[in-house]
């Protein structure tokens, strides 16, 4: 169990994101995140792999997707593609319930 909390002053455009549908959803290996504007985009198995996220845990970690695009993933943020320049916005952030939850160690 988990609550994924909106946040504000963060780096997403709150007007572009209140405009379209949202969807939360269990993130898959070939979803693809840029965690850096300018460089490419790496999928989520390649991101899990760098920082030894145990298979296990992978499909427990939720993307959120606004518009078809994925905005944010638990564990690595809000993509960069979608950060607004410059202004305030709103963040995500994904918070498992329970003191133990093994999640908690990869966010």
């Amino acid at each position: 169990d988990a609550v994924l909390r909106i946040v504000a002053g963060g780096p997403l455009p709150a007007d572009r994101l209140r405009s379209q549908p949202w969807l939360v959803r269990r993130a898959r290996a070939g979803d693809r995140l840029r965690l850096v504007a300018g460089r490419p985009s790496r999928t989520m198995k390649n991101l899990w792999q760098e920082r030894a996220v145990p298979p296990w845990l992978r499909a427990g970690l939720p993307v959120v997707e606004v518009g078809g695009e994925i905005v944010f993933a638990a564990g690595f943020g809000c993509a960069a593609d979608v950060a607004g320049a410059g202004e305030r916005g709103i963040d995500l952030r994904f918070e498992p319930r329970r003191a133990d939850d093994p999640r908690r160690a990869w966010l």
